[in-house]
């Protein structure tokens, strides 16, 4: 039995269990270069081969937050066995409270956001998709947007999943968010608007309103449902 997790923490789909012989044999200077920041992913197993506390240990000295850097490591340590998408959510969201206070932390942010690692790019989406909830969604989804827009398909998949529970929410407000993405002539900007409400989904919880009354998103979703 394959000791692998989903995104969600469930169990990986069999068709992906193959990639677990992936990890072990990934050849080690490839496997160096994920855990120094230097390359992105290619793949999913690349991405679950990837230790994350020891990304964080290369990464965060080099962006000026040595002296933060053991509290979002140890948040990673303790949640390294629940699943990527949660232990995703939770370095992002150390991050953000590690952040707090610096006294430089915007351009450190700006570091994160803007990082040649994919994994450290979705931590940053995290820490800034799971800002304090009176947030305005208008403002959240601005600040997701440029994650959303992300060249690497591992960075737009955690801007929605990141996203999803602000707009699980109010979906109405969602949805009246959400309709001018789908105009924008960046295929990934409207394909977040669609990824992000739909009723169901393998890696994410599933949205009980849209389930039972599906008809509000279909203006949203158009050719895609």
């Amino acid at each position: 039995m394959s000791g692998l997790t989903a995104w969600s923490g469930a169990p990986v789909p069999g068709s992906l269990i193959s990639m677990e012989g992936n990890m072990s044999t990934m050849d080690d200077s490839r496997l160096t270069a994920l855990h120094r920041g230097e390359v992105e992913t290619r793949n999913l197993a690349e991405c679950l081969a990837l230790d994350q506390s020891a990304l964080l240990k290369t990464v965060l000295p080099d962006i000026g937050m040595a002296q933060t850097a053991d509290s979002v490591i140890a948040v990673a340590d303790r949640s390294r066995r629940e699943g990527i998408s949660r232990q995703m959510a939770q370095i992002g969201t150390a991050l953000r409270e590690a952040l707090r206070n610096e006294s430089h932390r915007e351009p450190m942010m700006q570091k994160l956001a803007l990082h040649p690692s994919d994994t450290v790019r979705s931590w940053a989406v995290f820490a800034v998709a799971r800002a304090p909830d009176a947030m305005d969604l208008k403002d959240r989804l601005a600040a997701v947007r440029p994650f959303a827009a992300d060249t690497h398909f591992g960075v737009r998949e955690w801007a929605w999943i990141a996203a999803r529970p602000y707009l699980a929410a109010d979906i109405a407000y969602a949805i009246c968010c959400l309709t001018c993405w789908t105009a924008d002539p960046n295929a990934n900007i409207w394909r977040f608007a669609v990824e992000s409400i739909r009723p169901r989904g393998v890696w994410c919880e599933h949205i009980k309103e849209l389930k039972e009354r599906g008809a509000q998103s279909l203006d949203l979703e158009g050719d895609e449902v």
